[in-house]
């Protein structure tokens, strides 16, 4: 078995038919055609945490195996097993959606965009100001292959202008790409996600997926499931249908779940807010479809 971390130990070649290939956590499918360009590749790719990964390769795509053992479920176990609900009092609706950001990723980047680009205005954040700027070859390289709106395209293009909203940890330190060194998961919902994500109707889900297309369920699905809020999942591919696999109702009558079936990234999020804008845009209607779900 070989771990996916290109500066850890050296692997000349894979085994076709003994090697199992361990992608720890989320990974960046293309920092990875580098390593199976030199070392051809093994019998299994298997990744710990994602549910479903799509690539455009089919002979990489029929190795590919996930085994989320390490995703929200296993999170909730570790981090919430004293957890209990309050089922006679649902949390006060402050405002219409949140969303939490630290790390600089695109799919985040788009999502902090598209609140700008829709004029929403009532909602809660956290977001760490990392990644203001973004390189933007890839998306633009999507752009070219589609019919994007020229306004909407070159709004995109722009910087963030929203303000960075984070909370002051004692420990913390910035790096060119996120905070570190904030707590764990527990101690997180602790000091501020509990407030972030009970009080709102609906929450902005963005987890680690770059470009790739794949599904997977972290510390931010399940943060919106101890908040008792709607997911609407900005970015990642088929992230409804990976909600539901694993037992949750998505909420298909209310939320439009259809963008994550959709081929690019910047559809997947684009369309997220689209065909969700009321729900978005109207608190009241918002938190009408919050109590009527309540149980």
């Amino acid at each position: 078995m070989h771990s996916a971390d290109p500066n850890g130990p050296g692997v000349d070649s894979f085994d076709a038919e003994n090697d199992i290939f361990w992608l720890d956590d989320i990974f960046d499918y293309e920092k990875l055609k580098p390593i199976f360009k030199k070392c051809g590749l093994p019998k299994y790719i298997v990744n710990d945490i994602s549910n479903e990964i799509f690539v455009d390769d089919p002979v990489i795509q029929s190795k590919i195996f996930c085994a989320p053992f390490t995703g929200f479920e296993c999170m909730f176990l570790r981090n919430f097993k004293n957890f209990t609900f309050d089922n006679q009092h649902l949390p006060e609706t402050l405002h219409t959606f949140n969303f939490m950001v630290n790390k600089k990723q695109i799919n985040r980047y788009l999502c902090i965009k598209l609140v700008e680009w829709f004029n929403l205005k009532d909602y809660d954040y956290t977001w760490s100001g990392i990644g203001r700027e973004f390189d933007m070859q890839s998306m633009i390289d999507e752009f070219n292959h589609s019919n994007i709106d020229q306004e909407l395209r070159n709004f995109l293009l722009q910087p963030i202008s929203m303000p960075d909203k984070f909370y002051d940890f004692t420990e913390q330190s910035k790096t060119g790409s996120s905070v570190t060194n904030y707590g764990g998961n527990r101690h997180t919902w602790e000091l501020f996600g509990k407030n972030l994500f009970s009080h709102s109707a609906i929450s902005l889900i963005t987890e680690s997926v770059w470009e790739n297309r794949v599904s997977a369920l972290t510390e931010k699905t399940l943060y919106s499931i101890l908040g008792l809020s709607f997911p609407i999942f900005v970015g990642g591919y088929r992230q409804a249908h990976a909600f539901r696999q694993v037992g949750f109702d998505a909420f298909d009558d209310i939320i439009d779940h259809s963008y994550t079936e959709l081929p690019m990234l910047w559809q997947r999020c684009y369309y997220a807010f689209e065909k969700n804008h009321k729900l978005l845009s109207n608190k009241e209607y918002a938190t009408e479809m919050r109590i009527r779900c309540q149980h």
